[in-house]
């Protein structure tokens, strides 16, 4: 921004930021497609890897059988 307004007097203004417009090379997409499979498919089998692991649900309490009332086995302590 201060290049822009002109406090800046590093680089011209009016440049272009990059030197050309033109695409990159066929063999940078491809090889850029190769890496992202390549890293893509162990982070797929790591998460099915984590949904196989997945604990049990657990019933929720109201589901549960009524089995009288529950009782602590110690006095809670006034803070």
């Amino acid at each position: 921004m201060a290049t822009h307004f002109g406090r800046l007097r590093v680089v011209d203004p009016a440049s272009a930021l990059v030197p050309g417009t033109a695409g990159p090379p066929t063999w940078v997409l491809y090889a850029a497609a190769a890496v992202a499979v390549l890293l893509g498919l162990p982070a797929l089998r790591w998460i099915l890897a984590q949904l196989a692991r997945r604990p049990p649900t657990r019933r929720s309490p109201r589901s549960w059988p009524s089995c009288g009332s529950t009782r602590a086995s110690t006095k809670p302590t006034p803070l």
